[in-house]
């Protein structure tokens, strides 16, 4: 294969972009394929490191803001509000 490229390059991944009248070479469609299967694969293994949406476990401090946006406030969970009011509350 002649050492060419196409004209540009994409911004963000970087992808092989020909122009209009380009000649396209099969190994810069490939080198396109491998690149983008690499984000697919990198994009999975962060997808999997988040805590599940039907029942996430929250470590730290999780915090929410108040109806107005203004403030953060730690979460309570119901079992700290038992245990401070003394009363079963769920």
């Amino acid at each position: 294969m002649p050492d060419m490229i196409f004209g540009s390059k994409t911004p963000n991944l970087h992808l092989n972009k020909p122009d209009r009248l380009d000649h396209i070479y099969v190994e810069q469609l490939n080198e396109n394929m491998d690149i983008l299967d690499q984000m697919h694969i990198d994009l999975m293994a962060l997808i999997d490191s988040l805590a599940p949406i039907d029942s996430p476990i929250f470590t730290g401090d999780p915090q929410v803001p108040l109806a107005d946006g203004t403030n953060l406030n730690s979460i309570v969970n119901v079992q700290y509000l038992n245990n401070a009011l003394e009363v079963k509350v769920l």
